[in-house]
């Protein structure tokens, strides 16, 4: 039973599908472990949509994907309300677990699913089964991926350029993945299980062309997913 159903907790929905898998794993806990009334905050998509550079669009995915999840859009009062009463900015905390505890109207921002900042999260696979909620939406291609990928020895090497290394940069991270990283990375992989193939995905297929390939052509197995 939920504690306190006139007070609620907004969990903010946004970013890339992988974000948003975050955040929705943290909206299921804060409901399931801190007995939270939950309501998704998904104004996100319609107000900005792009990721940190304002080019690659970022589409809502989660809702078509996860369709069993029993979690209610909350309206833009019950936004404006919830921030009024108790705001909490994940990039502000370490951690936010003495506000989740709070008996008030709470809106958490999607930065607080991330870098552990909720002590008490529920498994990854306790929500989410890839197997039931993905796998029917392969396209015959993807299929094809998929079995050769689970018959092989495979190793998923993923390449992200674009925003996350300007919003690396801008946050002050130090980048240490750099060519000689993911040189060092093949052989490792090769090394230790032998025969392996490299699955390749990128959003920047010219620079993998131009500076990964040439660490696999002749030495390693290799696909690029594009």
């Amino acid at each position: 039973m939920i504690h306190n159903s006139n007070k609620y907790v907004v969990c903010q929905i946004a970013s890339g599908f992988t974000d948003q898998i975050w955040n929705l794993r943290a909206a299921i806990s804060i409901q399931k472990l801190y007995n939270k009334n939950v309501k998704l905050d998904v104004s996100w998509f319609n107000e900005y949509g792009k990721d940190y550079l304002g080019v690659e669009n970022r589409n809502l995915e989660i809702l078509n994907v996860f369709k069993d999840i029993d979690l209610p859009l909350a309206s833009k009062d019950e936004i404006e309300n919830a921030k009024k009463d108790l705001f909490i900015h994940g990039d502000k905390y370490s951690n936010i677990d003495k506000f989740l505890k709070q008996n008030k109207k709470i809106y958490v921002d999607g930065y607080c699913a991330h870098f552990n900042k909720i002590s008490n999260l529920l498994d990854f696979n306790e929500i989410f089964d890839l197997d039931k909620y993905l796998h029917p939406l392969l396209n015959k291609m993807q299929l094809k991926y998929y079995k050769d990928i689970v018959d092989c020895e495979s190793v998923a090497l993923h390449i992200r350029r674009g925003d996350y290394m300007y919003a690396c940069i801008k946050s002050g991270i130090n980048i240490r993945v750099n060519i000689d990283y993911i040189n060092k990375c093949l052989k490792y992989f090769n090394d230790k299980f032998g025969n392996v193939k490299f699955y390749i995905f990128s959003n920047n297929f010219d620079y993998v062309k131009n500076n990964i390939l040439p660490l696999l052509e002749g030495r390693y197995k290799y696909d690029l997913i594009e």
